[in-house]
Protein backbone atom coordinates (compact mmCIF):
# COMPACT_ATOMS: atom_id res chain seq x y z
CA UNK A 1 0.00 0.00 0.00
CA UNK A 2 1.51 3.34 -1.03
CA UNK A 3 1.21 5.91 1.72
CA UNK A 4 0.05 9.42 1.02
CA UNK A 5 1.45 12.54 2.60
CA UNK A 6 -0.25 14.05 5.60
CA UNK A 7 0.34 16.92 7.94
CA UNK A 8 1.55 16.44 11.49
CA UNK A 9 0.88 19.73 13.29
CA UNK A 10 3.76 21.02 15.38
CA UNK A 11 1.55 23.49 17.23
CA UNK A 12 0.29 25.98 14.62
CA UNK A 13 1.58 26.18 11.05
CA UNK A 14 2.80 29.77 10.65
CA UNK A 15 1.75 31.97 7.77
CA UNK A 16 4.61 32.39 5.31
CA UNK A 17 4.23 35.53 3.28
CA UNK A 18 6.01 38.66 2.08
CA UNK A 19 5.14 40.48 5.31
CA UNK A 20 7.42 37.98 7.10
CA UNK A 21 10.42 39.90 5.76
CA UNK A 22 9.07 43.09 7.30
CA UNK A 23 8.62 41.25 10.60
CA UNK A 24 12.24 40.02 10.47
CA UNK A 25 13.54 43.54 9.73
CA UNK A 26 11.42 44.96 12.55
CA UNK A 27 12.75 42.46 15.11
CA UNK A 28 16.33 43.07 13.95
CA UNK A 29 15.91 46.82 14.49
CA UNK A 30 14.50 46.23 17.99
CA UNK A 31 17.43 43.93 18.88
CA UNK A 32 20.02 46.42 17.55
CA UNK A 33 18.46 49.31 19.46
CA UNK A 34 18.16 47.23 22.64
CA UNK A 35 21.79 46.08 22.47
CA UNK A 36 23.01 49.66 21.98
CA UNK A 37 20.87 51.03 24.80
CA UNK A 38 21.69 48.26 27.29
CA UNK A 39 25.30 47.47 26.36
CA UNK A 40 26.37 48.09 29.96
CA UNK A 41 23.88 45.48 31.22
CA UNK A 42 25.09 42.61 29.04
CA UNK A 43 25.25 39.41 31.06
CA UNK A 44 22.69 40.59 33.63
CA UNK A 45 19.22 39.16 34.17
CA UNK A 46 17.76 42.06 32.17
CA UNK A 47 19.28 40.31 29.12
CA UNK A 48 16.28 37.95 29.26
CA UNK A 49 14.56 40.51 27.01
CA UNK A 50 17.32 40.06 24.43
CA UNK A 51 17.03 36.27 24.65
CA UNK A 52 13.27 36.47 24.04
CA UNK A 53 13.83 38.73 21.02
CA UNK A 54 16.21 36.21 19.45
CA UNK A 55 13.57 33.49 19.97
CA UNK A 56 11.07 35.70 18.10
CA UNK A 57 13.61 36.28 15.33
CA UNK A 58 14.23 32.53 15.09
CA UNK A 59 10.48 31.94 14.77
CA UNK A 60 10.26 34.54 11.99
CA UNK A 61 12.97 32.70 10.00
CA UNK A 62 11.38 29.35 10.95
CA UNK A 63 10.01 28.09 7.61
CA UNK A 64 11.73 30.13 4.90
CA UNK A 65 15.31 30.07 6.25
CA UNK A 66 15.45 27.30 8.85
CA UNK A 67 19.26 27.26 9.15
CA UNK A 68 19.24 30.94 10.07
CA UNK A 69 16.35 30.21 12.42
CA UNK A 70 18.47 27.64 14.29
CA UNK A 71 21.36 30.13 14.50
CA UNK A 72 19.11 32.73 16.12
CA UNK A 73 17.71 30.17 18.58
CA UNK A 74 21.29 29.18 19.45
CA UNK A 75 22.05 32.84 20.24
CA UNK A 76 19.04 32.91 22.55
CA UNK A 77 20.28 29.69 24.19
CA UNK A 78 23.79 31.14 24.79
CA UNK A 79 22.41 34.35 26.31
CA UNK A 80 19.96 32.44 28.51
CA UNK A 81 22.68 30.10 29.78
CA UNK A 82 24.95 33.03 30.61
CA UNK A 83 22.30 34.61 32.88
CA UNK A 84 20.75 31.28 34.01
CA UNK A 85 17.41 32.24 32.45
CA UNK A 86 15.64 28.85 32.63
CA UNK A 87 12.58 29.79 30.57
CA UNK A 88 14.83 31.19 27.83
CA UNK A 89 16.91 27.99 27.79
CA UNK A 90 13.75 25.88 27.50
CA UNK A 91 12.27 28.09 24.75
CA UNK A 92 15.52 27.94 22.77
CA UNK A 93 15.66 24.13 22.97
CA UNK A 94 12.01 23.99 21.92
CA UNK A 95 12.56 26.28 18.92
CA UNK A 96 15.66 24.38 17.75
CA UNK A 97 13.66 21.16 17.99
CA UNK A 98 10.77 22.48 15.89
CA UNK A 99 13.05 23.64 13.08
CA UNK A 100 15.23 20.51 13.16
CA UNK A 101 12.12 18.34 12.93
CA UNK A 102 10.92 20.09 9.80
CA UNK A 103 14.39 20.02 8.25
CA UNK A 104 14.39 16.24 8.57
CA UNK A 105 16.83 15.88 11.48
CA UNK A 106 14.75 13.82 13.95
CA UNK A 107 17.60 13.02 16.35
CA UNK A 108 18.51 16.69 16.88
CA UNK A 109 14.81 17.48 17.18
CA UNK A 110 14.19 14.75 19.77
CA UNK A 111 17.27 15.64 21.84
CA UNK A 112 16.25 19.28 22.12
CA UNK A 113 12.55 18.67 22.78
CA UNK A 114 13.44 16.28 25.63
CA UNK A 115 15.71 18.94 27.19
CA UNK A 116 12.94 21.52 26.84
CA UNK A 117 10.37 19.15 28.39
CA UNK A 118 12.52 18.59 31.52
CA UNK A 119 12.77 22.37 32.07
CA UNK A 120 9.09 23.07 31.35
CA UNK A 121 8.06 20.37 33.87
CA UNK A 122 10.39 21.97 36.43
CA UNK A 123 8.90 25.42 35.66
CA UNK A 124 5.34 23.97 35.63
CA UNK A 125 4.67 25.57 32.25
CA UNK A 126 1.65 23.42 31.36
CA UNK A 127 0.96 24.67 27.79
CA UNK A 128 4.57 24.09 26.74
CA UNK A 129 4.61 20.67 28.43
CA UNK A 130 1.65 19.70 26.22
CA UNK A 131 3.38 21.12 23.13
CA UNK A 132 6.48 19.02 23.93
CA UNK A 133 4.39 15.86 24.25
CA UNK A 134 2.70 16.67 20.91
CA UNK A 135 5.99 17.21 19.10
CA UNK A 136 7.67 14.19 20.69
CA UNK A 137 4.77 12.10 19.41
CA UNK A 138 5.39 13.43 15.90
CA UNK A 139 9.09 12.56 16.02
CA UNK A 140 8.32 9.02 17.24
CA UNK A 141 5.67 8.63 14.51
CA UNK A 142 8.10 9.74 11.81
CA UNK A 143 10.61 7.20 13.13
CA UNK A 144 8.02 4.43 12.93
CA UNK A 145 7.61 4.07 16.72
CA UNK A 146 3.82 4.16 16.69
CA UNK A 147 3.17 2.95 20.28
CA UNK A 148 5.30 5.75 21.79
CA UNK A 149 3.78 8.24 19.34
CA UNK A 150 0.28 7.17 20.45
CA UNK A 151 1.26 7.45 24.12
CA UNK A 152 2.58 11.00 23.74
CA UNK A 153 -0.38 12.18 21.66
CA UNK A 154 -2.73 10.96 24.42
CA UNK A 155 -0.57 12.74 27.03
CA UNK A 156 -0.74 15.96 25.03
CA UNK A 157 -4.50 15.61 24.56
CA UNK A 158 -5.09 15.17 28.31
CA UNK A 159 -3.22 18.45 28.98
CA UNK A 160 -4.87 20.33 26.12
CA UNK A 161 -8.40 19.31 27.12
CA UNK A 162 -7.85 20.98 30.50
CA UNK A 163 -6.69 24.42 29.36
CA UNK A 164 -6.25 24.81 25.59
CA UNK A 165 -8.64 26.36 23.10
CA UNK A 166 -10.43 24.28 20.48
CA UNK A 167 -8.00 25.02 17.64
CA UNK A 168 -5.09 23.55 19.63
CA UNK A 169 -7.12 20.47 20.61
CA UNK A 170 -8.10 20.13 16.95
CA UNK A 171 -4.41 20.02 16.02
CA UNK A 172 -3.82 17.05 18.32
CA UNK A 173 -6.86 15.19 16.98
CA UNK A 174 -5.50 15.90 13.50
CA UNK A 175 -2.14 14.42 14.49
CA UNK A 176 -3.80 11.32 15.92
CA UNK A 177 -5.77 10.99 12.68
CA UNK A 178 -2.55 11.19 10.70
CA UNK A 179 -1.01 8.49 12.88
CA UNK A 180 -4.01 6.22 12.29
CA UNK A 181 -3.76 6.84 8.53
CA UNK A 182 -0.08 5.86 8.46
CA UNK A 183 -1.11 2.56 10.08
CA UNK A 184 -3.90 2.02 7.53
CA UNK A 185 -6.71 2.66 10.05
CA UNK A 186 -8.64 4.98 7.75
CA UNK A 187 -11.99 4.95 9.54
CA UNK A 188 -10.46 5.92 12.91
CA UNK A 189 -8.38 8.53 11.08
CA UNK A 190 -11.41 10.04 9.38
CA UNK A 191 -13.26 10.28 12.70
CA UNK A 192 -10.31 12.19 14.22
CA UNK A 193 -10.07 14.63 11.29
CA UNK A 194 -13.81 15.26 11.22
CA UNK A 195 -13.65 15.97 14.96
CA UNK A 196 -10.79 18.39 14.29
CA UNK A 197 -12.88 20.09 11.59
CA UNK A 198 -15.78 20.47 14.04
CA UNK A 199 -13.47 22.02 16.65
CA UNK A 200 -12.23 24.75 14.28
CA UNK A 201 -15.55 25.64 12.64
CA UNK A 202 -15.61 28.91 14.63
CA UNK A 203 -12.48 30.17 12.82
CA UNK A 204 -12.48 32.28 9.63
CA UNK A 205 -12.84 30.14 6.49
CA UNK A 206 -9.35 31.19 5.31
CA UNK A 207 -7.62 30.27 8.58
CA UNK A 208 -4.58 28.09 7.84
CA UNK A 209 -5.89 25.33 10.15
CA UNK A 210 -8.54 24.51 7.53
CA UNK A 211 -5.85 23.86 4.94
CA UNK A 212 -4.26 21.16 7.11
CA UNK A 213 -7.56 19.49 8.00
CA UNK A 214 -8.80 19.50 4.39
CA UNK A 215 -5.44 18.07 3.29
CA UNK A 216 -5.62 15.24 5.79
CA UNK A 217 -9.25 14.40 4.94
CA UNK A 218 -8.33 14.47 1.26
CA UNK A 219 -5.46 12.09 1.94
CA UNK A 220 -7.83 9.63 3.62
CA UNK A 221 -10.16 9.71 0.61
CA UNK A 222 -7.07 9.06 -1.51
CA UNK A 223 -6.15 6.11 0.72
CA UNK A 224 -9.68 4.75 0.21
CA UNK A 225 -9.26 5.34 -3.56
CA UNK A 226 -12.17 7.81 -3.63
CA UNK A 227 -10.09 9.98 -5.94
CA UNK A 228 -12.57 12.67 -7.00
CA UNK A 229 -13.52 13.37 -3.38
CA UNK A 230 -9.82 13.51 -2.55
CA UNK A 231 -9.15 16.05 -5.33
CA UNK A 232 -12.08 18.19 -4.17
CA UNK A 233 -10.76 18.33 -0.57
CA UNK A 234 -7.17 18.94 -1.72
CA UNK A 235 -8.25 21.83 -3.94
CA UNK A 236 -10.10 23.35 -0.96
CA UNK A 237 -6.92 22.97 1.09
CA UNK A 238 -4.88 24.59 -1.68
CA UNK A 239 -7.17 27.64 -1.88
CA UNK A 240 -6.58 28.35 1.82
CA UNK A 241 -2.83 27.75 1.49
CA UNK A 242 -2.62 30.18 -1.45
CA UNK A 243 -4.51 32.89 0.49
CA UNK A 244 -2.04 32.44 3.36
CA UNK A 245 0.97 32.19 0.99
CA UNK A 246 2.03 29.10 2.96
CA UNK A 247 4.78 27.35 1.00
CA UNK A 248 4.91 24.24 3.17
CA UNK A 249 1.19 23.53 2.83
CA UNK A 250 1.25 24.16 -0.93
CA UNK A 251 4.08 21.63 -1.25
CA UNK A 252 2.23 18.98 0.79
CA UNK A 253 -0.99 19.51 -1.17
CA UNK A 254 0.84 19.37 -4.50
CA UNK A 255 2.44 16.05 -3.50
CA UNK A 256 -0.97 14.57 -2.68
CA UNK A 257 -2.51 15.88 -5.91
CA UNK A 258 0.35 14.17 -7.73
CA UNK A 259 -0.64 10.93 -5.98
CA UNK A 260 -4.29 11.41 -7.06
CA UNK A 261 -3.40 11.75 -10.74
CA UNK A 262 -0.99 8.82 -10.42
CA UNK A 263 -3.98 6.69 -9.33
CA UNK A 264 -5.90 7.99 -12.36
CA UNK A 265 -2.89 6.97 -14.53
CA UNK A 266 -2.48 10.59 -15.70
CA UNK A 267 1.27 10.34 -15.21
CA UNK A 268 2.36 13.57 -16.88
CA UNK A 269 -0.08 15.58 -14.78
CA UNK A 270 1.06 13.65 -11.71
CA UNK A 271 4.73 14.36 -12.54
CA UNK A 272 4.02 18.11 -12.90
CA UNK A 273 2.57 18.24 -9.37
CA UNK A 274 5.48 16.25 -7.92
CA UNK A 275 8.09 18.47 -9.60
CA UNK A 276 6.36 21.63 -8.35
CA UNK A 277 6.13 20.22 -4.80
CA UNK A 278 9.81 19.23 -4.93
CA UNK A 279 10.82 22.80 -5.82
CA UNK A 280 8.71 24.19 -2.97
CA UNK A 281 10.28 21.80 -0.46
CA UNK A 282 13.75 22.79 -1.70
CA UNK A 283 12.78 26.45 -1.30
CA UNK A 284 12.08 26.00 2.41
CA UNK A 285 15.00 23.56 2.92
CA UNK A 286 12.71 20.70 3.90
CA UNK A 287 14.93 17.67 3.26
CA UNK A 288 12.27 15.13 4.15
CA UNK A 289 9.78 16.66 1.70
CA UNK A 290 12.45 16.84 -1.00
CA UNK A 291 13.34 13.20 -0.36
CA UNK A 292 9.78 11.89 -0.55
CA UNK A 293 8.96 13.87 -3.71
CA UNK A 294 12.13 12.56 -5.35
CA UNK A 295 10.80 9.04 -4.70
CA UNK A 296 7.47 9.97 -6.31
CA UNK A 297 9.10 11.64 -9.31
CA UNK A 298 11.19 8.50 -9.82
CA UNK A 299 8.19 6.18 -9.63
CA UNK A 300 6.32 8.41 -12.08
CA UNK A 301 9.18 8.16 -14.56
CA UNK A 302 9.09 4.37 -14.10
CA UNK A 303 5.37 4.34 -14.97
CA UNK A 304 6.16 6.48 -18.03
CA UNK A 305 8.81 3.95 -19.16
CA UNK A 306 11.94 5.97 -18.30
CA UNK A 307 13.71 3.64 -15.85
CA UNK A 308 17.06 5.45 -16.06
CA UNK A 309 15.54 8.64 -14.65
CA UNK A 310 13.42 6.58 -12.27
CA UNK A 311 16.50 5.03 -10.63
CA UNK A 312 18.23 8.41 -10.48
CA UNK A 313 15.41 10.11 -8.55
CA UNK A 314 14.53 7.16 -6.29
CA UNK A 315 18.16 6.72 -5.20
CA UNK A 316 18.44 10.48 -4.63
CA UNK A 317 15.27 10.35 -2.55
CA UNK A 318 16.52 7.48 -0.38
CA UNK A 319 19.83 9.29 0.15
CA UNK A 320 17.96 12.35 1.42
CA UNK A 321 15.84 10.21 3.75
CA UNK A 322 18.73 8.38 5.46
CA UNK A 323 18.06 8.21 9.20
CA UNK A 324 14.60 9.74 8.76
CA UNK A 325 11.00 8.67 8.07
CA UNK A 326 11.17 4.88 7.90
CA UNK A 327 7.78 4.67 6.22
CA UNK A 328 9.03 6.68 3.22
CA UNK A 329 12.29 4.72 3.09
CA UNK A 330 10.23 1.52 2.97
CA UNK A 331 8.32 2.91 0.01
CA UNK A 332 11.59 3.86 -1.74
CA UNK A 333 12.95 0.30 -1.53
CA UNK A 334 9.63 -1.04 -2.83
CA UNK A 335 9.89 1.34 -5.80
CA UNK A 336 13.48 0.23 -6.49
CA UNK A 337 12.39 -3.41 -6.40
CA UNK A 338 9.61 -2.69 -8.93
CA UNK A 339 11.95 -0.78 -11.26
CA UNK A 340 14.70 -3.43 -11.19
CA UNK A 341 12.12 -6.19 -11.75
CA UNK A 342 10.83 -4.40 -14.86
CA UNK A 343 14.46 -4.19 -16.08
CA UNK A 344 14.84 -7.97 -15.45
CA UNK A 345 17.52 -7.21 -12.81
CA UNK A 346 16.00 -9.82 -10.51
CA UNK A 347 18.88 -10.05 -8.03
CA UNK A 348 18.71 -6.30 -7.33
CA UNK A 349 14.92 -6.46 -7.31
CA UNK A 350 15.04 -9.20 -4.65
CA UNK A 351 17.64 -7.39 -2.52
CA UNK A 352 15.57 -4.21 -2.46
CA UNK A 353 12.41 -6.18 -1.72
CA UNK A 354 14.18 -7.67 1.32
CA UNK A 355 15.04 -4.13 2.51
CA UNK A 356 11.40 -3.14 2.04
CA UNK A 357 10.23 -6.23 3.96
CA UNK A 358 12.68 -5.59 6.79
CA UNK A 359 11.47 -2.02 7.28
CA UNK A 360 7.83 -3.03 6.93
CA UNK A 361 8.21 -5.73 9.61
CA UNK A 362 9.91 -3.26 11.96
CA UNK A 363 7.03 -0.79 11.56
CA UNK A 364 4.18 -3.26 12.07
CA UNK A 365 4.03 -6.25 14.37
CA UNK A 366 1.41 -7.74 16.64
CA UNK A 367 3.05 -6.51 19.86
CA UNK A 368 2.99 -2.90 18.64
CA UNK A 369 -0.66 -3.27 17.69
CA UNK A 370 -1.48 -4.63 21.15
CA UNK A 371 0.38 -1.79 22.87
CA UNK A 372 -1.40 0.86 20.78
CA UNK A 373 -4.78 -0.71 21.58
CA UNK A 374 -3.91 -0.81 25.29
CA UNK A 375 -2.89 2.85 25.26
CA UNK A 376 -6.11 3.85 23.53
CA UNK A 377 -8.20 1.85 26.02
CA UNK A 378 -6.23 3.31 28.95
CA UNK A 379 -6.85 6.84 27.68
CA UNK A 380 -10.58 6.18 27.36
CA UNK A 381 -10.62 4.57 30.84
CA UNK A 382 -8.73 7.52 32.38
CA UNK A 383 -11.08 9.93 30.68
CA UNK A 384 -14.14 8.11 32.07
CA UNK A 385 -12.51 8.05 35.52
CA UNK A 386 -11.80 11.80 35.33
CA UNK A 387 -15.40 12.46 34.31
CA UNK A 388 -16.68 10.20 37.13
CA UNK A 389 -14.49 11.96 39.67
CA UNK A 390 -15.71 15.31 38.40
CA UNK A 391 -19.33 14.16 38.75
CA UNK A 392 -18.60 12.92 42.27
CA UNK A 393 -16.98 16.25 43.16
CA UNK A 394 -19.97 18.10 41.76
CA UNK A 395 -22.37 15.81 43.69
CA UNK A 396 -20.45 16.30 46.96
CA UNK A 397 -20.35 20.04 46.33
CA UNK A 398 -24.09 20.02 45.65
CA UNK A 399 -24.73 18.01 48.84
CA UNK A 400 -22.56 20.41 50.85
CA UNK A 401 -24.43 23.36 49.39
CA UNK A 402 -27.74 21.66 50.28
CA UNK A 403 -26.50 20.95 53.83
CA UNK A 404 -25.35 24.56 54.18
CA UNK A 405 -28.70 25.75 52.88
CA UNK A 406 -30.63 23.56 55.36
CA UNK A 407 -28.33 24.69 58.17
CA UNK A 408 -28.90 28.33 57.26
CA UNK A 409 -32.68 27.79 57.19
CA UNK A 410 -32.46 26.15 60.61
CA UNK A 411 -30.50 29.11 61.97
CA UNK A 412 -33.00 31.58 60.50
CA UNK A 413 -35.93 29.64 62.05
CA UNK A 414 -34.16 29.54 65.41
CA UNK A 415 -33.44 33.29 65.28
CA UNK A 416 -37.06 34.02 64.33
CA UNK A 417 -38.34 31.79 67.16
CA UNK A 418 -35.92 33.45 69.57
CA UNK A 419 -37.15 36.89 68.50
CA UNK A 420 -40.79 35.79 68.86
CA UNK A 421 -39.99 34.43 72.32
CA UNK A 422 -38.34 37.70 73.32
CA UNK A 423 -41.30 39.63 71.95
CA UNK A 424 -43.75 37.37 73.84
CA UNK A 425 -41.83 37.79 77.10
CA UNK A 426 -41.71 41.55 76.55
CA UNK A 427 -45.45 41.71 75.97
CA UNK A 428 -46.08 39.51 79.03
CA UNK A 429 -44.01 41.67 81.36
CA UNK A 430 -45.54 44.83 79.89
CA UNK A 431 -49.04 43.49 80.62
CA UNK A 432 -48.03 42.60 84.17
CA UNK A 433 -46.62 46.06 84.69
CA UNK A 434 -49.83 47.70 83.43
CA UNK A 435 -51.98 45.47 85.70
CA UNK A 436 -49.82 46.34 88.69
CA UNK A 437 -50.12 50.06 87.98
CA UNK A 438 -53.96 49.78 87.71
CA UNK A 439 -54.05 47.89 91.03
CA UNK A 440 -52.24 50.76 92.73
Amino acid sequence: MKKNFLVFWMLIVPVICLSQNKKIDSIKVIITNYEKKHADKAGSISDSVRANLYIKLSSAYDYEMPDVGIQQAQKALNISREINYQKGIADAYFQISRIAGRKGNPELAKQNIQKALVLYIKLKTNPKIAHCYNNLAIFYAQGGNYPDATQYFFKALKYYEKFADNSVIAGTYGNMGTLYTVQGKTEEALRCHLKALKLIEHLHKDDIHFSGVYLNIGSIYLEKKEIQQAITMLNKANQVAIVNKNVYMKAMIGQNLGKCYEHLKEYQRSLDHYLEANLLFDEIQNTEGSGTTNLDIGFCYHKMGDNRRALQFIKEGLKGLEGNNLDSQKKGFQYLSDVYASMKEYKLAFENYLMYKKLNDSLFDSEKEKKITQLQMQYEFDKIQDETKQLQREKILQMNEETDKQRNIKYVVMIVLFCVALLTIGIFFNLKKNQKQKGI
